[in-house]
């Protein structure tokens, strides 16, 4: 049965398919953090493929909505420029550097509790192990 609050109003100057993506990857991006996560505030979250639809919004909600300390992860700085508006509280590249000890840098002996990836491949290979 479908309830008021299984339904979101979207801007009506948004199209469809661009209104449809954004309650789809805040959506996954939500039950992420939650249901699988069990995020709570305070938390250090690191976020592959940042600068994505999902990246994005999974950003967005674990920095301005959980209050998390947000690790973006992208390909380059223009994009990490963009995750850090979103709310990031540090962000990293990926590519010829040593990903884990750019980590380490930010976060110390700390860690990282969630790691969201949407990247997947080699990227996930690597932060899986942490």
């Amino acid at each position: 049965m479908l309830v008021q609050q299984d339904v979101w109003e979207v801007d009506p100057a948004l199209s469809f398919g661009i209104g449809a993506s954004l309650v789809n990857s805040y959506a996954t991006a939500l039950l992420a953090l939650t249901r699988r996560a069990a995020i709570e505030e305070g938390d250090t979250v690191l976020v592959t493929g940042a600068a994505g639809r999902l990246g994005l919004a999974a950003v967005d909600l674990a920095a301005n909505v959980y209050r998390c300390k947000v690790i973006g992860v992208c390909a380059t700085e223009d994009k990490a420029s963009l995750v850090r508006d979103r709310g990031a509280w540090s962000t990293v590249t990926y590519g010829k550097q040593d990903l884990a000890a750019q980590v380490k840098k930010v976060v110390g002996d700390q860690g990282v509790k969630i790691i969201i990836d949407s990247v997947g491949g080699e990227l996930f290979a690597e932060v899986v192990k942490w």
